[in-house]
């Protein structure tokens, strides 16, 4: 069973421990996953497509 939110299994659950293993098993292979999306990094192509036009604050303090 899933918790749709930390109230409802708080409320549903026996215990806290068994509303933190409900949780966990839940929501921690989202947040692994994000996680391992942020970790990749960004190249410098991606950079450029997503922010195109803006220039890093080291290139514009000259300026």
């Amino acid at each position: 069973m899933t918790c749709p939110g930390r109230r409802w299994c708080l409320k549903t659950c026996a215990s806290v421990k068994e509303d933190l293993a409900r949780h966990q098993a839940t929501r921690k292979p989202v947040t692994g996953k994000l996680r391992a999306v942020s970790w990749q990094g960004w190249t410098e192509d991606e950079i450029n497509d997503v922010f195109s036009g803006r220039k890093p604050l080291a290139a514009t303090a000259g300026a």
